[in-house]
Formats: structure tokens, C-alpha cells, sequence
């Protein structure tokens, strides 16, 4: 079994939620919007860090400037009981 760790990251711009879930089970939502700067917060289960830059590349590549990224505490959980 995998164990999936969860992670916060922070980019630039708008992030859309459905989009996100399409590809990763995280969950996002826009923590600061001014003028000329929208940055999202995304936070969700990832299993290793290729996945991590997985997700990372593909917002570079959809022009996001990363900002944070970080592991969130606790233990890690099962890949099983994150379905449940």
C-alpha cells in the first residue's frame, strides 16, 4: 500500500478547483486577490514527490509562479483509508 502525504502550495493566479480534481485529489481556493495579484492555495493528498513535481511542472507549465510548497504535519495515512 501507498502512503500519501499531505502538502500545501501557494501559486499565482486563479486555479480552478475542477480542474485540479481532474488530475489530483486536492482542493484549492484563492487565499488573496488585489488589484494585480491573485494567489491560490491548493492542499491535498499527494503520494510521493514525482507526483509532487508532477503537479508542480504542470502549474509552471499552465504559466503559475509557485510561491510555497510545503508538507503538511501528521502521519502519513494509507492510500485505502484516504478513499474512505
Amino acid at each position: 500500500m501507498n502512503e500519501l502525504y499531505y502538502y500545501r502550495l501557494q501559486v499565482t493566479g486563479c486555479v480552478s478547483e475542477r480542474w485540479l480534481s481532474r488530475y489530483w485529489s486536492m482542493k484549492s481556493k484563492t487565499v488573496q486577490r488585489e488589484a494585480e495579484t491573485t494567489i491560490t492555495e491548493m492542499i491535498g493528498a499527494i503520494p510521493d514527490q514525482k507526483s509532487l513535481l508532477g503537479v508542480i511542472n504542470t502549474l509552471y507549465d499552465t504559466g503559475h509562479v509557485l510561491l510555497a510548497v510545503g508538507l503538511l504535519p501528521g502521519e502519513p495515512i494509507e492510500e485505502d483509508s484516504a478513499a474512505q
